[in-house]
C-alpha cells in the first residue's frame, strides 16, 4: 500500500489537470485539540479498518497522531485564498 502511494506521487501534478489551480494561496494553521478532542479524532480515525491496519494498527496510528500533535501545536487545518483565481 505504501508504495502505490509513492508510486502515485511520481504522477501528474494536479496543476497537469487544473492549471488555475496554481493560482491558489494555501496556507496552514494548528488548532489546538483538547484531551476529549483528541479521543474524539482517533475514534474517527479508527473507524477506517482498513487504512488503520496498513499503517501498523490503531496504537501506532495514536502514537504517530499525538506525537504529531504535541510537535505542531495541535490539528493542522488547511486554508486556501482564491486570490485571482478566477
Amino acid at each position: 500500500m505504501l508504495s502505490l502511494i509513492g508510486l502515485s506521487a511520481r504522477g501528474p501534478r494536479l496543476e497537469y489537470y487544473l492549471p488555475k489551480i496554481a493560482r491558489l494561496d494555501w496556507e496552514s494553521q494548528p488548532a489546538p485539540l483538547s484531551p476529549a478532542d483528541e479521543e474524539r479524532k482517533l475514534a474517527a480515525v479508527a473507524e477506517y479498518g482498513s487504512q488503520v491496519k496498513t499503517f501498523g494498527g490503531i496504537g501506532r496510528v495514536r502514537r504517530f497522531l499525538r506525537r504529531g500533535h504535541r510537535t505542531l501545536g495541535g490539528e493542522v487545518i488547511w486554508m486556501c485564498r482564491a486570490d485571482g483565481f478566477k
